[in-house]
């Protein structure tokens, strides 16, 4: 398969990410677009949840920490609402707590993933989302440009 094929087919999954660190949410963002999914980067869950009647996504990756509503509240939304009942959802947070880890798989999450993330790791762990989903993860590319270890 060439690079542009591939290209061509993980450009069609649509990733939702939830942050409300502005840096945090473009490093994700950089990441995962340099991979070649199409991103959609909020800094509140209003927005995400907003974004969500327009957009069907392939995952959703949330921080727990938001303005106004929590991660975890767009996460039972989500999770309740017909169109993304199936979502799969990883959350980010720098929330340890385990009662919050509780509550999270309770309410559907797939993967939880403590800040700051090794982001092989987290890119491994969106791959094993997506293929869990019925569709092919994406190989890590060799391609991708190391992010600085003082960012996260």
């Amino acid at each position: 398969m060439t690079n542009n094929a591939l290209n061509d087919s993980v450009r069609q999954k649509r990733i939702l990410v939830v942050e409300d660190d502005p840096e945090m949410r473009f490093l994700v963002d950089a990441i995962l677009t340099r991979l070649g999914y199409a991103v959609k980067a909020f800094g509140t869950a209003e927005e995400g949840m907003e974004e969500t009647h327009r957009t069907l996504f392939d995952l959703a990756i949330l921080d727990i920490n938001l303005p106004g509503m929590s991660g975890l509240t767009l996460c039972k939304i989500l999770k309740t609402e017909c169109l993304s009942h199936d979502l799969p959802i990883l959350i980010l947070t720098a929330s340890a707590d385990e009662g919050t880890k509780e509550r999270a798989c309770y309410w559907g999450v797939q993967d939880y993933v403590q800040k700051p993330p090794a982001p092989l790791d987290l890119v491994e762990r969106i791959q094993r989302l997506l293929a869990g989903s019925g569709r092919p993860p994406a190989p890590l590319s060799t391609e991708m440009t190391p992010v600085p270890a003082q960012i996260f």
